[in-house]
Order: C-alpha cells, then structure tokens, then sequence
C-alpha cells in the first residue's frame, strides 16, 4: 500500500513499449495493453501528461514510444466471471499485445482472494489467457502488512502476498516494492524474492522516486 506499485508499472508499461532500460535491465520493445482498475481515469490521465512530458524531453504529453501502448480503464471488470473473461479475451484479439499488466489484482476477482481456492482459479483463468493470446502477464498485488517503518521491511519474501501460498507457488517471477524510511519517504527497494528462470539472482535495488517526474532515479543503476 502507497509504495508507488502502479507508477513503477507505468514506467515499467512505457519502457517496454519503447524499448528502454528498467532499474538498468534491458527490454525489447512490444507491445503492450495496461488494465488499470484503481485509480481514477482522471487521476491516470494525469499521471500520463506528467510521466509523457519527461519521456520525450519536455515537448509535450504526445505518448511517443516504439510500440503502442494501450491504457485499458475498466473498473468492474471480473476476470473469474465468463462476462469478464470475454471482455478481455474480445480486447485482447483486437488489440493483440505481448504483454498484458493487470493493476491491481483484488479488483479483477469476485471471490474471497484469501481463499487459495478462488486463487488457484484466477491463476488458472491468467494461465489459459497468457497460452491462447501469446503474452506475458504481469499482475500487482498487495501484501499481508501495512503501513511503514519495522513492520513494512520485515523479511518475509513473496510469503506476505495475500493469498501467498497460491500465487507464490505460481508466479515465474516476484518483484516486491517497498518504501523505506516512512510514509513521506520517496526511496524505495525492489527485490526479487522469486526469479524461477534466472541464471542467477539478482540483488536488491533501491530507487528514488522523483514526484516532479514520476520516475525513479538511481546514481548507479537507473538514470532514464
């Protein structure tokens, strides 16, 4: 909660669309469809003008990356439902992208997501839509603890995801963010508490948000 989990995905959406560097890893440019189901459209519009005009340069909030980017508003879309399922499965043939992001997960599901049976539906239902349109899903989600301090560092991996014992298990790939220091802090830590295809792991890193640009900046590692 409020640890700047759907701008890191905006950065991350628009750095795969254009081919650009993320937290100093390489990406290729595709195609990519953002399902955003929390943040008001208008509050989303806005993010896009302030993240837009520092992604060209300063000349204007025109989207201009490699590959096109679609942003989806959809905010009572249940993907475990067959109504959901067939507006997705309608949407993603249309526009046919590599990469599919999901924010957040608890809006998209009907069910109890504390009950690893509805879990493990959902899971499944992501599964048979990543196979049949040929994309990677990326999905955020919330953890078991709130707020900052002691409590929000605790070393407790991919295991404080609610629903953790599902999801865990089922993810490639989990990357935790986490802001350190308090509520007013702009630093952040990204680890990678599951890599399953990864030759090797990957060490934490930490990030400075910059309000002014909705970007994250790092002396060493990452400077878009």
């Amino acid at each position: 909660y409020k640890s700047f989990k759907s701008i890191v995905l905006l950065n991350l959406a628009m750095a795969i669309a254009d081919g650009r560097d993320w937290l100093g890893f390489k990406t290729e440019a595709r195609t990519v469809l953002y399902l955003q189901i929390e943040i008001p459209q208008v509050f989303l519009r806005d993010r896009l003008i302030t993240l837009t005009r520092k992604w060209i340069n300063g000349q204007g909030p025109i989207m201009d990356t490699k590959e096109t980017i679609w942003f989806w508003w959809e905010p009572y879309i249940k993907l475990d439902t067959p109504a959901g399922l067939a507006m997705l499965d309608n949407k993603l043939s249309s526009l046919k992208p590599a990469v599919l992001i999901i924010d957040p997960l608890y809006k998209v599901t009907s069910g109890n997501i504390l009950d690893p049976n509805i879990m493990r539906d959902f899971t499944d239902v992501i599964d048979r839509v990543a196979e049949r349109h040929q994309l990677t899903v990326i999905v955020a989600h919330h953890s078991r603890k709130g707020g900052f301090g002691p409590d929000a560092e605790q070393g407790w991996g991919s295991d404080d995801m609610l629903g953790a014992s599902t999801l865990s298990n089922w993810a490639d790939s989990i990357v935790k963010v986490t802001r350190k220091g308090g509520k007013d802090s702009r630093k952040l830590t990204v680890s990678f508490d599951v890599l399953r295809h990864a030759k090797e792991e990957i060490e934490p890193r930490e990030v400075i948000f910059d309000p002014e640009t909705l970007m994250f900046k790092d002396r060493d590692v990452y400077n878009m």
